[in-house]
């Protein structure tokens, strides 16, 4: 996951968004050494028109805000497909699996809660069918992930936050406290080779 994140914070930082991270746009070498591929739907950032088709992204990784047709969105949208990976590959299933846009809206919000705190969620015209759902609390992110340790599972929650203003970012993870235990194991396993 590390090698993955700090390759999209790369990305990120050179101003695109990839925009289909999914498990098999990600090549592992012999060496161990991960690439993120298929740039085929990447888009670089413009200040200007950051108007974008909320198509994009294979709908198992697509976030809230593009299946309710956000049209502007940021390089956020890489890290929920990001958690979706991170739980995918912690429980050996995908989190979320719906054929449809409708299914996924109602999946995520289960799991994940109503985003009550997102100013942006009123905005879209499909938010009507969705009332019945503002109540949903969201799930503690460890019936998510069963086989995570406690920083772990806090990096996923900020990963698969509904509110994509809160969602943390690429650069946010890597700093997060989980890299910086693995980083202090690392080393000093190194000490003793």
């Amino acid at each position: 996951m590390y090698q993955l994140i700090k390759g999209i914070n790369h990305i990120h930082s050179s101003g695109f968004i990839h925009r289909d991270l999914k498990p098999a746009n990600i090549l592992i070498t012999q060496q161990g050494e991960v690439k993120i591929a298929d740039f085929g739907l990447s888009k670089a950032i413009n200040i200007r028109q950051n108007r974008m088709t909320p198509g994009w992204i294979t709908l198992w990784y697509r976030p809230l805000e593009m299946l309710l047709g956000q049209q502007e969105y940021s390089q956020v949208v890489d890290i929920w497909s990001i958690g979706c990976i991170f739980s995918e590959l912690i429980n050996l299933e995908p989190l979320f699996d719906q054929d449809k846009n409708y299914d996924m809206i109602v999946s995520i919000i289960d799991k994940r809660g109503f985003p009550i705190d997102w100013e942006g969620m009123n905005n879209f015209s499909k938010i009507e069918k969705f009332n019945q759902w503002k109540q949903k609390q969201k799930q503690s992110i460890k019936l998510i992930s069963r086989n995570l340790c406690d920083q772990g599972n806090d990096l996923l929650d900020k990963m698969l936050d509904t509110n994509p203003n809160k969602r943390i970012t690429a650069r946010q993870c890597l700093q997060h406290v989980l890299y910086k235990i693995i980083y202090k194991f690392i080393q000093k396993k190194a000490l003793f080779l």
